[in-house]
Formats: structure tokens, C-alpha cells, sequence
């Protein structure tokens, strides 16, 4: 996915209603949930959505959601 000089995406997953953006959608959404019933707790999150904790931190990272503490605004 290539950004435009204006820090746009491009590609796939920068279209509306296309199944990357929608699975972004999802992903984030999912991973938002999780952190929030686990009281910020990332390995206990991890285990609410059924993945490990390494992978969590990495699409925590791909999604732009480092700080747990944001999402518990």
C-alpha cells in the first residue's frame, strides 16, 4: 500500500466497501473490544480473541493502535 504525499492510503484497502478495508474495519473494531473488556490488559486481550500476544502487538502496530491507554477513551 503506497501513501500519497498528503499521507493519503492508496491501494485496496483505501477503498471504501473493498473486502481489505472492510477486514481492516473489522480487525480494528475486534481488537478495540477486546483491549476494553480486558482492562488494557494486551495478554488478556490476546487470549479473548484467540491469538497470541506477539500477534496482537503487531496488529495493534499495523493498525495504529500502540498505546492501549487510548483506547480506553
Amino acid at each position: 500500500m503506497a501513501l500519497h504525499a498528503a499521507g493519503e492510503e492508496s491501494g485496496p484497502a483505501a477503498i471504501p466497501g473493498s473486502l481489505p478495508a472492510e477486514l481492516e474495519t473489522l480487525e480494528r473494531r475486534m481488537i478495540e473490544n477486546a483491549v476494553a473488556r480486558a482492562d488494557g490488559v494486551q495478554t488478556r486481550a490476546a487470549e479473548l480473541l484467540g491469538i497470541g500476544e506477539r500477534a496482537l502487538r503487531y496488529k495493534m502496530k499495523k493498525l495504529g493502535l500502540k498505546d492501549t491507554a487510548t483506547l480506553q477513551e
